[in-house]
């Protein structure tokens, strides 16, 4: 792989941009695809959309999670019923897929498992024959570092656990295995851990069991297929491509010569070409979308997309297949005392099953469950409770992949129909079968009291994120989308390498098998002899494709060029603000990360945040995550409510700590105060700085104290050099007098809610004679008014005059008007188009028309209480 120094080499070469073979997708298959045919001496091209790896990916405290965090896809889903994704909260309706080189296993779990040797060859593909399938895994398991995590014998179990395993051995008779379902391919059986892709720090004095209550993935590194295969070989003859989205492969007649791709952020695309194949490898979602934005799919959708039909294939996207699961609780009741230091009592998963319901056990074929055990113990209810997780490994539904625009940038959607009532009635198979074994009731293996157990799965299973089969290897003369070699069907030279080209979900996780998928892959494209390139291909350049724009700043000559600045006022050195900032205030916990990050790469340099959103830590990560080099060029806004000098003083030295920042940017009010309501403090107790009195029967409160005093905390600061400029957001008129007339500075800048149903023009003409910037937010109507405001067609007709979309129009018009905006970020696409604001003008007749239209209803506020009811 290259590093920093090696890159930039490369961005001088001047060689056509040809490689042997083009690798798109750094992930778990697709970065063994490219050291193995790189081991054989060809050059090798990897492509990944997302980033390198983070400072933090390889702390298992911190990258061990569900989170985004900035290194990861957000595919949308359409699921008609109850059903959700194995994520956390916020998460639920949504894929989370790895967007960093290391793919998925940077940012799930990173479980090792390998299927049954024969399971493959009975799904019918003969040429992945057991034996073949061994020799796979060993040359895999050679090259990567893996750690059993678990007990290493049946005695280090805690006693109580230790009879439950000893029931379940008997009761469903399964031998139990002192190791993980990776040391010989998985069989029906008990185990007593799993072996994970890391490496563990050697010098434990003691080995960090799970019985010792210390978690011994604290003691390792995170170690992707990435990291081991090509991260760690410098030898290698691999180009690693960052930040760059293929958008299409390239052909000529029948023949897979490249990719195109849209490299850091920009929309001019590039082309790259391959002397022997083009190898898929981004994902179950990812790769169908590629095939059919390249005119490989299904001809009606494709046709409905305005793509060129190259290969017709219903296939591509379809039979989308993901392990099911349920989680409920077994409560066991002895006669024994329990008590909190009992062993049993720690809280972590003990062991885990795999084991067939309706076949019998034994063999070496496929199996139909697995369930992971978590214990832990209720010393009130004196019970030991076990944590069962259910999980169908290969249920009937089957979902698909649905392309919604031919923009590369578009994210696919997984569409799930309801789930076979098949599927749910197995999963309460599993669940009964280990209840029944230790004893239990129907009714007493239900997480959700007063519900049946089919209904309690039917409302609370969730896919396990374990997506495949949506591009399927299939026998000659079966539907499919690749021959077993992994060919693309109807072309030359096209090859895919990761889960999606799984003939069916595999009795395990799924990492192994799309390692299997890679190395597999690698075979096959390496009896490909070399073809000749069209005249084009000599042409390209290495060094064009290769340079990399300094800070991620977008190039002059396209639409969104570098967002301008305006001056603000500050203590010492002067500030620019960019006009377009990102705004965090409405996006869900657990999305911001990937927000900042894409908007930075898109050539943004600006966010915006507050106290009260509590979101410091995960803006940074975004910052960090994007990749840029000189942080200093972002500049960061936060506030504050006034709520008196210390709670001030708090929120800057909290500010700085959560942002890691030796100084804030710009630090504003929040607001003047809040409404006689307490709207904005949610019922919390008044400051002592506020002032309650009486006027005629009614009793108000006064904020003035509080906002001298608050902004008077704020000068003090600036002064002290912990910020660089201060303002104020939502004040009215009178408010910004108060300040005048207290001899305090005028603010650097007034946020205020401005949209065509609330533009306060007189304000924003009395600040800016004043030198004070006025920055606007909600600029597209904001929940009350936005869906009305984008579909109205006096915008759309605008829009479609300039070749724009509606939210740019309305963006637009708040910037013409000299006000600086601050956009969301629902979607990268939204991103990107919130920036492309540069290109085009709206006429002054048009913006005079804008500035006095508003259809019936659409007038006022979306967003807090009007500012003048603020005392």
């Amino acid at each position: 792989g290259l590093s920093a120094a090696g890159l930039a080499e490369a961005a001088a070469d001047d060689r056509p941009a040809v490689w042997d073979y083009i690798v798109v997708g750094a992930g778990t298959g697709g970065s063994l695809c490219a050291a193995r045919l790189a081991e054989s001496g060809a050059e090798v091209l990897l492509i990944e959309a997302g980033g390198k790896e983070p400072d933090w990916l390889y702390n298992q405290s911190l990258a061990h999670s569900r989170t985004e965090r900035g290194i990861a896809w957000n595919y949308p889903t359409r699921f008609p019923q109850k059903l959700t994704v194995q994520n956390d909260k916020i998460n639920k309706k949504r894929i989370v897929a790895g967007r960093v080189v290391g793919g998925s296993s940077a940012v799930h779990g990173d479980v090792y498992d390998k299927p049954p040797a024969t399971e493959f060859s009975i799904q019918g593909l003969s040429s992945w024959t057991a034996d073949r399938v061994d020799n796979a895994f060993a040359r895999i398991e050679s090259d990567m570092t893996m750690q059993f995590l678990g007990f290493d014998s049946l005695d280090d179990i805690p006693l109580a656990h230790r009879r439950i395993i000893d029931v379940l051995s008997e009761e469903l008779s399964l031998p139990f295995y002192p190791h993980s379902p990776s040391r010989r391919g998985t069989k029906a059986g008990l185990y007593s851990g799993w072996t994970e892709m890391r490496e563990c720090a050697p010098p434990l004095q003691t080995p960090c069991r799970k019985v010792d209550g210390c978690n011994v993935r604290w003691n390792c590194r995170r170690s992707t297929s990435f990291f081991d295969f090509v991260r760690q070989r410098p030898e290698s003859r691999v180009t690693v491509l960052t930040d760059s989205q293929v958008s299409r492969v390239l052909f000529d007649g029948g023949e897979a010569i490249g990719v195109e791709l849209l490299r850091n952020g920009t929309r001019r695309p590039l082309e790259a070409f391959a002397r022997h194949a083009v190898i898929l490898s981004a994902g179950a979602l990812g790769t169908p979308k590629l095939l059919m934005l390249s005119g490989i799919g299904d001809p009606l959708e494709l046709q409905r997309l305005g793509i060129q039909v190259r290969v017709a294939n219903r296939e591509v996207g379809n039979n989308l297949a993901d392990h099911l699961a349920h989680f409920t609780w077994f409560l066991l009741s002895t006669t024994a005392t329990i008590d909190a230091s009992n062993p049993a009592c720690k809280s972590h998963e003990i062991y885990n099953v795999f084991f067939n319901v309706t076949t019998p056990n034994g063999g070496d074929g496929p199996l139909e469950a697995e369930t992971r055990f978590y214990g832990g113990c209720n010393v009130e209810r004196q019970t030991y409770d076990f944590g069962i997780e259910a999980v169908l490994l290969h249920p009937k539904s089957r979902g698909r992949v649905v392309l919604t625009s031919a923009s590369p940038e578009v994210l696919p959607i997984e569409e799930y129909p309801p789930l076979w009532e098949e599927d749910y009635k197995t999963l309460e198979n599993v669940i009964e079968r280990l209840g029944n074994a230790v004893g239990l009731q129907k009714h007493e293996m239900i997480s959700s009291v007063g519900f049946t157990l089919l209904t309690d799965i039917k409302d609370n299973a969730y896919l396990y994120q374990h997506m495949c089969c949506s591009a399927r290897a299939a026998p000659s003369g079966t539907p499919g989308v690749l021959d077993e070699d992994l060919s693309v069907r109807g072309v030359r030279g096209l090859f895919v390498a990761d889960a999606s080209a799984l003939p069916d979900l595999p009795s395990s996780h799924t990492s192994a098998a799309a390692l299997l998928v890679g190395e597999f892959a690698a075979e096959s494209a390496l009896l490909l002899s070399a073809r000749e390139l069209p005249p084009r291909a000599a042409e390209s350049r290495r060094s064009a494709l290769l340079e990399e724009p300094a800070h991620f700043e977008l190039s002059a000559d396209l639409p969104g060029a570098k967002v301008p600045t305006v001056e603000l006022k500050t203590m010492e050195k002067p500030l620019r603000m960019p006009i377009v900032a990102l705004g965090t205030g409405t996006m869900a916990i657990g999305r911001v990360a990937n927000a900042v990050s894409t908007f930075i790469r898109q050539g943004g340099m600006h966010i915006d945040t507050a106290g009260m959103y509590d979101n410091y830590l995960e803006v940074r990560e975004g910052i960090e995550s994007s990749g840029i080099k000189d942080q200093s060029q972002i500049v960061i806004t936060t506030k504050v409510m006034p709520l008196g000098r210390a709670h001030v003083v708090a929120a800057v030295r909290s500010a700085l700590e959560g942002l890691k920042m030796t100084g804030v940017d710009i630090f504003l009010l929040h607001w003047p105060g809040d409404n006689n309501e307490g709207k904005l403090l949610h019922g919390a107790p008044l400051p002592s700085c506020a002032r309650r009195f009486e006027k005629e029967g009614v009793v108000s409160v006064s904020w003035r104290h509080c906002r001298i005093e608050s902004y008077q905390a704020l000068v003090e600061e600036q002064q002290a050099g912990r910020i660089q400029s201060i303002g104020v957001s939502n004040f009215a008129h009178r408010h910004l007098v108060d300040l005048e007339q207290e001899g305090l500075p005028t603010p650097a800048v007034l946020q205020m809610e401005f949209h065509p149903a609330w533009h306060e023009d007189k304000l924003v003409e009395y600040s800016l004679n004043r030198g004070t910037a006025v920055q606007g937010y909600g600029c597209l109507g904001g929940a009350v008014h936005g869906g009305r405001l984008m579909r109205a067609d006096a915008i759309a007709k605008t829009a479609k005059r300039l070749n724009v979309s509606s939210a740019q129009v309305l963006h637009r018009w708040v910037l013409q008007k000299g006000v600086a905006i601050i956009t969301g970020g629902s979607s990268d696409e939204h991103i990107r188009n919130n920036l492309e604001l540069f290109h085009f003008d709206i006429i002054p007749q048009d913006m005079e028309w804008l500035d006095g239209w508003l259809p019936l209803g659409l007038d006022g506020k979306s967003y807090g209480p009007y500012p003048e009811q603020i005392l």
